[in-house]
């Protein structure tokens, strides 16, 4: 490895600030040296993790050194996806330890199941490599405070995929509100809507030999393997995933909390049920109702309905900002002003939409995500470059999600400490810290 290239490597801070109104994208003709060039490592690549590789492979300023998935059969169909976009072809490993250990790469890209997101991201960060980690943060609070220390203590890069931060018209449209276009903001309703199918009943059974379930497993407590964990369906299972709120709440409340320009709620509440096959295994709910309060008054509402897919004003998922002078509605395809009687004042609509709230699409992508993986590598070659998403911002709207989960388990409302969003409810805070297989709970 050239002098150069190590300099380059140890040169991305960890990046700060909450907002990014003026954004500055490369240009997709724009060519970069080898020794410029941002190499990778993109770990769990079944579904978002796939989509990623092929856009950081097809991204200037980037290439694809590697593949990890404890998926064999997920390994073999990304390196192949990745060569039709980049002429490096990666190489495949199954245990991301062993990735971490690579000299040749400078970030890892993280697209795991969610209880892996914070435990790899720390050990990420310490093996000296930056960090794109797909929402949310962590699996819990605690180890999300890992993960910041982490990447503070190593100056690393850390970027969560909340890529509605990178929407050139989102932007536009929070600084029609920063300039005071709908008056005082004081309130946001966000929303969500699918309609999930049952996942029917698992059946204990042996292992399939295209999967190392032990690192599947990985930071949980280990436990037999069920055929309707792998590959999407842990997501409702309290010990791999972290429900709707985590899997997709993430972003909207993410948006109301960057538009009224708030950190710590004070109080939340969450009321919600498994309406809908409730024979299945499925553990969590599937509708839910979350209200964050916060020092000042202000609010914000999610209405999550994993199984009744009826669009709000037009579209599954969205954040409508209340003001006293009128509205802005904020979505993936951009931003609708109102005035205070419902009359559409002004519009700005983003060249190309980012997701899809249809079972059917699981992966996402969009221009917004190819933004967003570009401001990443912007920060990492530059410093002075305002990042979108910081850690430390992602953080305070993940646990936003874990605070809703918390409320709806303990059925009663949690108290935060608008300070520093630790827990004032004593039920609450046994959610707090998850439980770790022995060796692998994330220490810095």
């Amino acid at each position: 490895m050239s002098n150069s290239r190590r300099k380059f490597i140890k040169t991305g801070a960890y990046g700060g600030g909450a907002y990014m109104i003026t954004p500055v994208f490369w240009k997709a003709s724009r060519k970069f040296s080898p020794t410029d060039t941002i190499h990778v490592g993109v770990i769990g690549v079944n579904s978002r993790g796939k989509y990623l590789a092929n856009t950081f492979a097809k991204l200037p300023g980037f290439q694809v050194n590697y593949i990890c998935d404890v998926d064999s059969r997920a390994i073999d169909a990304c390196k192949k996806s990745v060569m039709e976009t980049q002429d490096h072809k990666p190489e495949g490993i199954k245990d991301f330890r062993k990735l971490l250990e690579k000299k040749d790469i400078d970030a890892v890209v993280i697209a795991t199941p969610d209880h892996l997101h914070a435990p790899i991201g720390t050990l990420a960060c310490a093996a000296g490599k930056h960090v794109y980690v797909e929402k949310p943060a962590s699996h819990n609070p605690w180890e999300g405070e890992q993960f910041i220390k982490a990447a503070k203590k190593h100056h690393r890069v850390v970027q969560m995929g909340n890529q509605q931060r990178s929407s050139i018209k989102n932007i536009e449209g929070i600084q029609l509100i920063r300039d005071g276009r709908i008056g005082e903001v004081y309130h946001a309703d966000t929303w969500y809507a699918n309609n999930r199918k049952s996942i029917g009943n698992g059946k204990k059974t042996s292992v399939p030999e295209w999967l190392d379930w032990e690192l599947w497993q990985g930071s949980a407590v280990r436990e037999p393997y069920f055929d309707n964990y792998v590959h999407y369906n842990w997501h409702w299972f309290w010990k791999y995933g972290t429900g709707e709120t985590g899997n997709n709440a993430t972003h909207e409340i993410d948006v109301a909390r960057w538009a009224l320009n708030l950190e710590h709620p004070e109080k939340v509440i969450s009321n919600g049920m498994k309406g809908r096959y409730t024979d299945s295994d499925w553990e969590m709910y599937d509708t839910l109702k979350v209200n964050w309060v916060y020092p000042d008054g202000k609010t914000i509402t999610w209405d999550g309905n994993s199984r009744s897919g009826i669009p709000k004003m037009g579209t599954g998922r969205g954040a409508l900002i209340y003001g006293t002078e009128g509205s802005m509605m904020l979505t993936r395809s951009g931003y609708v002003h109102y005035d205070p009687d419902g009359k559409k004042l002004s519009e700005g609509r983003e060249s190309e939409v980012s997701g899809s709230t249809q079972t059917e699409n699981l992966v996402g992508g969009g221009s917004l995500t190819e933004k967003h993986i570009i401001n990443f590598g912007q920060v990492i070659r530059d410093r002075g470059v305002k990042q979108n998403s910081p850690l430390t911002e992602g953080a305070i709207s993940t646990n936003m999600t874990h605070y809703a989960n918390m409320s709806y388990r303990t059925g009663e409302e949690v108290i935060v400490n608008a300070k520093d969003g630790s827990l004032k409810s004593k039920n609450a805070k046994k959610y707090w810290k998850g439980e770790y297989q022995p060796g692998w709970e994330p220490t810095v």
